[in-house]
């Protein structure tokens, strides 16, 4: 919720909110401070402040002096009133907005301040003031630099850059290493899959010759499976045939039997390996 001050016109004193900050060390042009000031003020009240010029005029923490002349005021509004409802009034109000420059919190401690309208005549004298009393307000500890600070701030920088810069080229020599180690591993495992690769190739070659040597050798078989077949057809017509011969030698010794006389016959194989039927008598 935004914060107001408000000026009371009997009694000239600053209402200050509970806890209310005016800034901390070395602040620029960040925070503003509105005050609720009466529009009519004297004793009989018809002075109106709207028609005189207004100004701060403060002493921060360090006892150094300044001023801040108020370029626009304007009447209090109710809208103002629910923008600050910790500052409702009867009557008549001016709205008074203060920008903190550096100088008003340029120490941490209190920064006294009083709000001065006045007016002049065409001479430039002043015909006309009213003032309220002094108030403080708080100003919280903060830090800042100087060019000497900011020198050794720089040279500091400049330190951890340098630093930083070692660590980094360290990881970069180490990192070099280990890649130049992992690129030379590399090539010991690319050349032994080149080796593996060229005995691949023999296996394969060799196998090759292999299945070449076992169709040969099938082709070969299947030739003496044939040969066989034909020797063994060859061997059974012999066999029959010669049945045939021994059938026919038994028929013509049966023949040979049933001749007259004492001759006897027999049965053989001649010189020349043929079976014949010998005759011979006996005596």
């Amino acid at each position: 919720m935004a914060e107001a001050l408000l000026v009371n016109k009997d009694t000239r004193s600053v209402k200050v909110p509970y806890g209310f900050v005016l800034g901390v060390e070395s602040d620029e042009q960040t925070n503003k401070v509105t005050i609720k000031v009466p529009q009519f003020v004297g004793n009989d009240g018809d002075i109106d402040l709207s028609l005189f010029s207004l100004r701060i005029i403060y002493t921060n923490a360090n006892g150094i002096k300044g001023t801040h002349s108020i370029a626009d005021v304007k009447a209090w509004t109710e809208q103002d009133d629910k923008n600050y409802p910790d500052v409702k009034g009867e009557g008549h109000f001016l709205k008074v907005v203060w920008p903190l420059s550096r100088l008003v919190t340029a120490a941490r401690g209190n920064t006294y301040f009083t709000l001065c309208a006045f007016a002049k005549n065409v001479d430039g004298a002043f015909t006309n003031e009213w003032n309220t009393e002094v108030c403080g307000l708080p100003v919280r500890q903060g830090l800042e630099i100087n060019d000497s600070d900011m020198t050794q701030e720089a040279e500091s920088v400049i330190n951890q850059m340098l630093a930083q810069m070692a660590a980094s080229a360290s990881d970069a020599d180490r990192a070099a290493k280990e890649s130049a180690a992992s690129a030379d591993a590399s090539a010991k495992s690319a050349a032994a899959a080149a080796d593996s690769e060229e005995n691949a190739l023999n296996y394969k070659i060799s196998a090759e010759s292999s299945k070449n040597s076992a169709a040969g050798s099938a082709t070969s078989a299947q030739n003496y499976a044939s040969q066989a077949a034909t020797a063994k057809t060859g061997a059974e017509t012999a066999k029959t045939a010669a049945s045939a011969f021994a059938d026919a030698a038994k028929a013509s010794a049966d023949t040979a039997a049933g001749y007259a006389g004492a001759a006897t016959y027999s049965v053989g194989v001649d010189a020349e390996g043929y079976i014949s039927l010998f005759h011979y008598k006996e005596g």
